[in-house]
């Protein structure tokens, strides 16, 4: 592929145009295919770097590059900025000159009542049994507020005091419907938010509210977003970053392609926090499934992290 085509198109094309935006912006929401969008945090931005338009992902997917990548990005699938086919199907993408529509925010959702978690409690012996086979005692049950819906643990999320959302997860993992979802009307937040945010003690964070709670119980400060492995982050990049240490707890998948995930987001997020990176031992899927496999030897590893 000539340079000098490439070097032409980074000089006369403009990604605000390629956008459809109307006017330069400094930050917008991520236009691109690989990005999960859970609350549309503007993370996306384009600056000018050694005389070229640069753009930068600060969110979940943390894509860069110029003007072909962006266009790469927005219309070929897995797109590899070193790959010679892929930057001349760009540069043909480019020629067609098609503006794309960034994505707009959907229209928010009934917000939850502030009792609506009550409704759910106490749980009944199907949930209690469950958070009891995952390693939850009664304390941390009622601490955490945790509740039964046909069959679902109630899982609700605070912020400042007020209800943020509540998240159902089915007790059997073979049980109907979906394994987990979000009540209408949860908006992604994190999950232990108001024990975490804006005080300088170590933080984890990690995938699952089940392993915060986990490490609650064993004496960490502990947080999760309640939008999973896939939801943004950067909402959340302020209110952390007083924390004298911060660790992100990644799980280890047996599968691949999952774990390939897993690693780019956490180390996504590790950018953004300045954080470390940590796992349970290889064979051990996720941190709470260690701590009770392992106790107190667990707890002190994790311990030596911060």
């Amino acid at each position: 592929m000539s340079s000098q085509l490439i070097e032409e198109a980074r000089k006369t094309r403009d990604m605000y145009t390629l956008l459809g935006l109307a006017s330069p912006k400094k930050w917008m929401v991520c236009p691109l295919p690989e990005h999960e969008h859970a609350n549309y945090t503007p993370s996306f931005s384009i600056f000018w770097k050694d005389g070229h338009q640069r753009f930068k992902c600060h969110g979940n997917c943390g894509a860069t590059g110029d003007v072909v990548d962006l266009v790469g990005f927005l219309n070929i699938p897995n797109y590899q900025r070193r790959n010679p086919e892929h930057v001349r199907r760009a540069l043909e993408y480019l020629e067609i000159h098609q503006p794309f529509a960034p994505p707009v925010k959907p229209p928010p959702s009934p917000k939850l009542l502030p009792w609506a978690w009550q409704q759910f409690t106490p749980p009944g012996v199907v949930a209690r049994n469950y958070a009891h086979a995952r390693g939850l005692t009664d304390a941390t049950i009622e601490k955490f507020h945790l509740g039964e819906d046909d069959g679902y643990l109630t899982i609700p999320c605070f912020q400042d005091g007020l209800l943020w959302g509540i998240k159902k997860r089915h007790c059997t993992d073979a049980g109907r419907g979906l394994r987990f979802y979000q009540v209408d009307g949860s908006r992604g937040g994190l999950f232990n938010h108001d024990a975490v945010v804006d005080q300088p003690e170590p933080v984890l964070i990690v995938n699952g509210e089940i392993a915060a709670m986990i490490l609650d119980q064993a004496g960490f400060l502990a947080c999760a977003h309640t939008g999973g492995e896939h939801a943004d982050f950067s909402a959340y990049v302020e209110k952390l970053i007083f924390a004298e240490k911060i660790v992100i707890v990644a799980d280890n998948d047996p599968a691949p392609t999952t774990a390939e995930k897993i690693s780019k987001k956490a180390f996504s997020r590790a950018g953004l926090l300045h954080a470390d990176v940590r796992r349970p031992p290889a064979g051990v899927k996720d941190v709470d499934q260690w701590i009770l496999a392992s106790g107190q030897a667990a707890v002190e590893e994790i311990r030596s992290w911060l």
